[in-house]
């Protein structure tokens, strides 16, 4: 397999597009769309391995969600997942691209003339988190569509191939698509939009953006690539623990949940924020009691990001706990803390971040220390806080997986397998 490359968009392509463009031809799964300004990232494979197969003529995923080795005697079960297009044309497709912020938004394009699929881009130097995913994306689609549809992919025979692909975090829509930022007003032709194969988290109002597919996310990628070629689960999704080891009443009676200080959807929720440290440190300063301090931060509830009211629970659950009597062993009912936050797409301990320790200052504890899985594992009660997507990719089902309680966030995104996910059945 050729690893990824940037190179321009061969002319020949280009005119292509600006005849298609005038015929407005319609294609029944995919055609070719490009504008000028685009790079192309270039793959070529022909490895293979099992994700889709014909359903009346159109692609068909399959999904696995349970995992079993060769070794296993226990059945397995994949999630059928069935989504037939509608036929859909150029316009259609660079309307939908139009709609979409600059970044994560791909065409994903099978050039018969040199036999390769391409990763056509508006802009030439996205950032390294992006290109890193993009590239498992081409290697998992280029996979997957020679190995199920070998005869669709043959060279110079074979018509071009076409569809829209993401890798953000969650769908990059432009403001002025959102109904709810624009008094409910839709100025933007969802309904008519391609298809997109949005690999990362998306709406859980479908109407919101009809066309949009939900694929495995970047860290899942390979475990994917991995059950289709061996059939045997990735490490990622092994408990690093056996359930039948652990008993219910030795498990630790609290919420539990360590992790990083994200944003939240801000495209969707603008207004949630980090505690205003300003406002509460004011009070400390004027002699207002550590309760009176964290009153004054659930009070602005309503404005905090989702794991920042955990950790105002917290605060409030520990400072009732040490009004307890002293034989009086009950630990606080929750305890979401930080080990880390970000900046700039880099990550950093929260004991090195002046705004957590000021919080340490005034004896409200924001800073945590880190738990594995394993440490996790010894609670009776998990919560998936969802992070700046809406999600949180990994944690939901590694803690589905531990001996205790999911207590499961649901926000307006959903990932892949959300929908699959039965309460009190998992």
């Amino acid at each position: 397999m050729r690893p990824p490359r940037l190179s321009q968009p061969a002319p020949t392509i280009l005119n292509k597009m600006r005849t298609r463009r005038r015929t407005k031809q319609r294609v029944a799964v995919a055609t070719l769309a490009i504008v000028a300004s685009f790079v192309c990232i270039s793959i070529k494979n022909r490895s293979s391995t099992t994700i889709g197969h014909r359903h009346n003529d159109r692609l068909a995923l399959s999904l696995p969600t349970e995992a079993n080795s060769h070794n296993s005697s226990s059945s397995h079960r994949q999630l059928q997942a069935n989504v037939p297009t509608q036929p859909y044309s150029v316009d259609n497709l660079l309307s939908s691209l139009e709609a979409f912020r600059r970044y994560g938004i791909f065409i994903f394009y099978y050039n018969p003339r040199d036999d390769e699929f391409l990763a056509l881009q508006r802009v030439h130097d996205p950032p390294n988190g992006v290109t890193e995913r993009l590239n498992k994306v081409m290697k998992l689609l280029t996979m997957e569509l020679r190995q199920n549809f070998p005869n669709r992919f043959m060279g110079k025979k074979s018509e071009e191939f076409m569809v829209l692909i993401s890798v953000a975090d969650f769908p990059s829509l432009r403001e002025e698509c959102f109904p709810s930022r624009n008094n409910g007003v839709k100025n933007c032709a969802v309904d008519a939009f391609s298809p997109i194969l949005q690999f990362g988290s998306i709406f859980t109002e479908k109407s919101i953006l009809p066309t949009l597919m939900a694929m495995p996310m970047g860290p899942h990628i390979h475990c994917f690539l991995q059950w289709q070629n061996s059939r045997t689960v990735c490490d990622d999704l092994i408990p690093d623990y056996h359930e039948n080891d652990v008993k219910w009443q030795d498990l630790i009676p609290q919420v539990a949940w360590r992790g990083t200080d994200f944003e939240f959807v801000p495209m969707l929720y603008p207004h949630l924020r980090q505690p205003d440290y300003q406002m509460l440190s004011s009070h400390a300063n004027n002699g207002d009691s550590q309760e009176a301090v964290i009153d004054e931060m659930l009070r602005d509830w309503d404005n905090l990001y989702p794991r920042w009211r955990g950790m105002a629970l917290t605060a409030q659950a520990e400072l009732e706990a040490s009004k307890q009597a002293k034989n009086d062993k009950t630990p606080p009912w929750i305890n979401t803390k930080f080990t880390h936050w970000t900046e700039n797409h880099h990550s950093h301990l929260t004991t090195e971040g002046e705004y957590y320790n000021n919080f340490e200052k005034m004896g409200i504890h924001a800073i945590g220390e880190y738990m594995d899985k394993k440490d996790l594992a010894k609670f009776r009660y998990q919560i998936d806080y969802r992070g700046g997507g809406g999600t949180t990719w990994k944690g939901t089902l590694e803690k589905l997986a531990m001996p205790g309680v999911l207590m499961h966030h649901t926000t307006a995104t959903r990932d892949w397998f959300h929908e699959e996910m039965i309460p009190w059945g998992h």
